[in-house]
């Protein structure tokens, strides 16, 4: 009898086990399977990331109704960066707007790389990109033209529409209203700042402990929207009284203006001159990040305001009234600027620019 027990007893610990085996077995399966799909979605890129990146920009709520939109161009750098940058607020702000990303491709006035540049402005890691939607998911591409804006189509389901910029659904209420909240700016200042970028110059020993303020001058083939001496002189005197021995950095198209001369001459020690030497992307980020910015009538000095979280940033009367982008101008991040021997009219099509 007891050796039927004792017999009894171990089969009934083989069972226990045998089913802790069991259970060790589906888990280490689990665990492989789980591997298996790690490596291969590492093998298929990084577009889930963008996925991911997106619903924690976004947030969770569905955009099944928003309109797609995305930003192509062939203008300059700052027009299409200022365009980029237009959509993606539009898409952050509202949930009207569902933005996905067409890499930079070309550009008037550089020879630079556009995938360089790409890395640089890193604004399609937060975000899914046109070509995978238009393969994997069977959208269309509807490419509206520049003077094309949202007032002009309406969106169906598995479309996706190109414009130049989103300058009538950022700069316009109710999404300009909100368009210098720096909760929303850090949100993409993080997608610029997880790539390196270029030193600035700030932290050199001999500008030190000062405010830096970047004064942006387009002149070159800028034509009509040359902004006159006086509109500097008056942003200088401006930051002067408002921020502690600033320090002025110049940067232009044209690095050889005597305005530039004159003012160095008068303070050697509060102006740094242009450096033609520079790549366009150094000069981008030190508007970035300076602590003071003064605008001309270019997206190449916008754009980094969009990105900048310096307070006030000075913009001119000129550039101020009329237009597409006068409601975001009449914001408080802007201080205006009198620039009194342009007060002729801007013409329609130069209001559009």
């Amino acid at each position: 009898m007891r050796q039927l027990s004792g017999l009894f007893t171990f089969i009934q610990e083989l069972a226990r086990r045998s089913i802790r085996v069991k259970l060790l077995s589906a888990v280490s399966l689990l665990v492989v399977l789980l591997c298996i799909c790690n490596l291969k979605w590492k093998r298929e890129g990084k577009r889930p990331m963008r996925v991911e990146k997106k619903r924690l920009m976004q947030g969770e709520s569905k955009r099944r109704e928003a309109c797609y939109v995305t930003q192509t161009g062939q203008d300059g750098f700052g027009h299409q960066m200022e365009g980029k940058l237009s959509c993606i607020y539009a898409s952050i702000i509202t949930s009207s707007f569902h933005y996905v990303h067409t890499p930079f491709q070309t550009f008037e006035h550089t020879k630079m790389e556009a995938e360089m540049v790409e890395k640089f402005a890193n604004l399609g890691e937060g975000f899914e990109h046109v070509d995978d939607l238009v393969a994997n998911r069977s959208f269309t591409v509807i490419p509206h033209g520049r003077g094309a804006y949202s007032k002009d189509f309406v969106c169906q389901a598995g479309e996706i529409h190109s414009f130049d910029n989103c300058w009538p659904m950022s700069y316009k209420p109710p999404v300009v209203n909100r368009l210098g909240d720096i909760g929303y700016i850090k949100q993409v200042r993080k997608l610029y700042f997880a790539t390196p970028k270029p030193e600035t110059g700030f932290d050199k020993k001999e500008n030190r402990g000062r405010p830096n303020v970047v004064i942006h001058v387009r002149r070159g083939d800028a034509g009509g929207r040359i902004l006159p001496e006086i509109y500097y002189e008056r942003a200088i005197k401006f930051y002067r009284e408002a921020l502690p021995n600033p320090l002025f950095w110049f940067e232009s198209d044209e690095p050889n203006w005597s305005f530039f001369v004159k003012m160095r001459e008068q303070s050697p020690l509060d102006f740094r001159m242009p450096n033609a030497s520079e790549s366009f992307l150094t000069v981008f980020h030190r508007m970035v990040m300076a602590d003071g910015l003064v605008c001309s009538y270019s997206g190449f000095s916008l754009a980094p305001a969009m990105l900048s979280l310096a307070a006030p940033i000075v913009i001119s009367s000129y550039i101020f009234e009329g237009g597409l982008r006068e409601d975001w101008f009449k914001t408080k991040r802007f201080v205006r600027i009198s620039s009194s021997n342009t007060s002729e009219a801007l013409s329609d099509r130069r209001r559009r620019l």
